[in-house]
Order: C-alpha cells, then structure tokens, then sequence
C-alpha cells in the first residue's frame, strides 16, 4: 500500500503542476487523471469509467483568475482509487469524491496564502539585479503547490482506504441508494455552471436543437459535434464575408521583420517558460513572478548591464494575470517594447507596463471564453461520452481537441506579438475577429451543452397513477411529451440557482439531499 500511495501522491502533484508548470494542458482533469489512477492500482477499465463520470459532474469547475474551486486533482484521484481498492460501485464512490473535493479546496487557499509572501523577496531580488532568485522563488511556490496536494492524497490512500469500505458497509442500504441517485443527477450542476459562460438568449436554439438530437434522433455526441462544427463554421464565413475580415495586407509580417533579440534558442527558451507562468500562483500578484519568469532569457540577452537588467526585473515582478494559453501574444510585444527601451535613449519604459496593463484583461476574457468555455466543453463533451463506455479514446481525444489550438496559439502568439503584435491587436478589434470567432466557438459549445444534458442527466421518477382500474406510469407520460424532459427541466432549474449567485457547494450538497429524500420518499 505505500508504494500505492506514494504513485498515487505523486501523481496528485504532477496534476496540479499542470496548471502551474506544465501549460495547463488539461492533464489534471477527472476525465485524464482517473485512467492514471486505473493504471496505477491494477484496474484500468475502472479508472477510465470514473473519470468520465466525475469530468461530467465536475465540468462546471473552473481554475481561472483567482478562483480556488473544490480541489477536483484530491478528490478525483481518491474518489477513483476508493472504488479499486475499496469496491465501491461508481455512484457511491463519486458521492465520496465530492466532500473529499470540497474539503481539500482549503489547501489551494493555503498554498495561495503562503506564496503571497515570496512578493517581497520578489521585489528585493529585482532590485538587486538577482534573476536567479527571481528563479529560485518560482520553483519554490510550484513546490508548494506539489507538497500540498501530495499530502492528503498519500495520507488518503495509505489510511483510508479500509476506513471508507467500512465506513460505506455502515450506511443504510436506502440511504446509498439515494446517494447514487444524486450521482446521476449532480451533471446537471456542471452543465449548469458551463452554461453560465456560454447560453444567451442568441445561443438558446442551438441549444435546444442539440438537445433534440440527442433526447429525440438518438445521435451521438459526436454526430452532434459535427453538426455543430459545420453550422458554427458557416456562421463564421458568412460573418466574415459580411465584415471583411482578413490580415492578407498586415504592412508588417514576420518576413518583413526579422526576430533580433528572440533568436531561435531564445524563442523556445521563453515558449517553454511560459508554461510555468502560474507555477508561483498567489492573490496579491497571481502570475507576477512566472511572468518575469518567462521573460528573464529575453531580458537577459537585452541587458547585459546587470543596473539596466534590474530595472527591466522591477517592471515585471508587478501584478500581472491573463490567459496562460494567451501569455505569449504579450511576451512577444514586451520582449519588442523591451528592445526599443535598450535601443533608444528617448524611449518611455512605462510604457510597457501600460501595455501589458491594457491588453491582459481583453485577452484573459477571449481565451478564458474560447478554450475554458468553449473548447474545454467540445472536448470533454465528446471524451466523456466515450469513457462511460470504458474507451480510453475519450481522454485521448479531449487532450487533443484542447491541445492543438493550444499549442498553435502559444507558439504562434510568441512571433505574432513580437513581429507586430500591436497592429495585429488594433485590426482585429478594427473587424471583429474576436468577436465572430468567439461567437462561431460559443455556438459549437451550446450546440454540445444540449446533448450532455439529453444523455448525460440521469434522473426519472417510478410513480405510478391509477385511475378507473388504468394505470399511468408517470416517466411514460413524459417521454411521450419529450424525452429526457426531467434532465432538461432539473438542469435549468440548476442554471437559475446559479445565475441568482448561490454558492456551487451549496447547490451541490442540495442536490445530495434531493437525490437521497427523493428515494426515500419514492419520488425518485
């Protein structure tokens, strides 16, 4: 068991270094993460199917900004490794998964606590010139990261899981019965929360027509996908025809100006660093220090004085946080600004910080939207789809779908911003590029929400009504009005709930108690 454990613990940190080291890739996910743990204790085939049913009740969690959402990495690799090792069916062990999620969120606030205070030392090392402890002070805040998600889960599987089989012996049988209908229902909580990013009163068709495909035709989630690709491009086309939009005429091209300081070495030197832009994450600066982080071999290079290299360290120490998929589009345009300040004696050097100032928030909105809102769902909407079957295809191919414009926008984004990021930045704002690619990208994604609902909702009721010796099966009724009625109707109900403000954990825990009273009581 401690060899288990210790793959296991350190399987939970390497998940939470995806977001803080690796580029947040989505390899911390449920969906990816349970596989692993399947692997690890000998049932592969369990750990694909429980990480498909905790990404679906899990989906509306969001790590952006400075949310601290329920520590999904702990109680997704715990969740999975109690229903191996302890045999739990995958509706109870899920109902253990939630608490065990929400309990350990108070870690992530700690580690964010403790990395605030690396902001001094920051600061003095800045001053000092010493771009080496700029480093140091980003592997220790990822270190806490790593330790405090490593901790609970050794400590989980090393003492809990006997406890949980015995403790799950101890229920009533009703009881955990109740507790796996609320299993079935709680997706309607994630839908609901990704809903929040993405339904309107434009996008509402696309939804519904999603879910009639999936709740009527009985098409797959893929068959859907593929619809919706093909309407969300048509969108975009006649969208752009209609405006015009098109950078064929940019005066400036990479060809046109060549890469000075950012040679080929640096280049990757600073894509690879980027990826650790959040690995010192704290409220007070959030990605201050990974940023400087990622300029430092730039900078290096630009200032060879260590008095002017200090300086240049001072600006970037400072508060900064955006989309880490859209970190290098600014990069590139600071490593260019940084050029013309070693360049000219005239130049203003705040300047550069009114820049980053200016386009992080614009461009944390677009690419919070684009891949956490709409890409994140293509992806795991197909993925889970596929791992409730037990098809490893369905991690495969959400890592894919994500990963791909990923990996194309952080390259790109670092030559684009640095060759002339600030032309390309006016004359897409100038003919609505964002705007129609978010909005094609938005009706993909409801066009997905509408069938997860159909298919992934699990909720029906066994009453039954008699009348002059006739009997009425309730469920009947409503299949014949519309199918998968009570997941739509529950799953709205959820989106008002979360559109009045009320807390996720509460919404949830509701949601527990609903599914166990309702067994109870018969309704369910």
């Amino acid at each position: 068991m401690f060899f288990q454990a210790l793959a296991l613990g350190i399987l939970a940190g390497l998940a939470q270094w995806d977001s803080r080291m690796f580029g947040q890739n989505m390899l911390d996910r449920p969906l990816v993460v349970g596989p692993i743990v399947g692997l690890i204790l000998g049932d592969f085939q369990t750990g694909i199917i429980m990480g498909g049913s905790l990404e679906l009740v899990w989906m509306g969690l969001v790590n952006i900004g400075g949310a601290t959402p329920p520590d999904m990495v702990t109680g997704g690799i715990l969740g999975t490794a109690y229903a191996i090792l302890s045999g739990l069916d995958t509706k109870t062990a899920i109902a253990v998964a939630l608490p065990i999620a929400i309990l350990a969120q108070s870690l992530g606030i700690i580690a964010r606590v403790i990395n605030t205070t690396l902001n001094s030392k920051a600061d003095t090392y800045a001053k000092n010139g010493n771009d080496k402890g700029i480093e140091h002070l980003l592997w220790f805040g990822a270190a806490v990261f790593f330790i405090l998600s490593f901790i609970p889960v050794f400590l989980g599987i090393f003492f809990g899981a006997d406890l949980v089989r015995e403790v799950v012996k101890a229920i009533p049988q009703n009881i955990l019965t109740g507790l796996q209908m609320s299993a079935g229902i709680l997706p309607a909580l994630g839908i609901a929360v990704l809903m929040r990013f993405i339904y309107d009163k434009d996008s509402a068709p696309y939804l519904f027509i999603g879910f009639i495909l999936a709740a009527v035709l009985k098409m797959s989630m893929v068959s859907v996908s593929i619809i919706g690709a093909s309407v969300a491009y048509v969108t975009y086309r006649n969208a752009a025809r209609e405006n015009k939009i098109s950078f064929s005429s940019n005066s400036e091209s990479s060809s046109e100006k060549p890469l000075r300081v950012l040679d080929r070495r640096t280049f990757y030197k600073t894509i690879f660093r980027s990826l650790a832009l959040q690995g010192a994450f704290n409220y007070e600066r959030m990605q201050g220090i990974g940023f400087c982080f990622t300029v430092l071999p730039a900078l290096r290079k630009i200032y060879p004085d260590k008095k002017d290299l200090a300086e240049a360290l001072k600006r970037h120490v400072v508060f900064f946080n955006t989309s880490p998929q859209f970190v290098t589009f600014i990069v590139g345009i600071v490593v260019a600004m940084e050029e013309e300040n070693a360049a000219k004696e005239d130049f203003d050097p705040s300047a550069i910080g009114a820049i980053k100032a200016a386009l992080m928030g614009p461009l944390a909105g677009i690419g919070d939207s684009f891949f956490w809102g709409t890409i994140r769902i293509i992806g795991a909407g197909i993925g889970v789809g596929l791992a409730l079957k037990g098809n490893i295809l369905g991690a495969i191919l959400f890592i894919l779908i994500y990963n791909i414009p990923h990996y194309i926008l952080r390259f790109g984004g670092l030559k684009l911003g640095y060759t002339g990021g600030m032309q390309f930045i006016q004359k897409a704002y100038a003919t609505g590029l964002f705007e129609k690619l978010t909005a094609s990208a938005k009706l993909l994604g409801t066009f997905v929400v509408g069938a997860m609902i159909a298919t992934m909702v699990q909720i029906s009721t066994p009453l039954v009504f008699t009348s002059n010796g006739a009997k009425t099966v309730l469920q009947d009724t409503f299949n014949n009005v519309l199918p998968a009625m009570l997941p739509l109707g529950l799953t709205f109900l959820v989106y008002w709930l979360v559109k009045r403000g009320i807390k996720v954990d509460y919404i949830m825990l509701g949601l527990m108690v609903f599914g166990v009273v309702g067994v109870l009581v018969g309704v369910l």
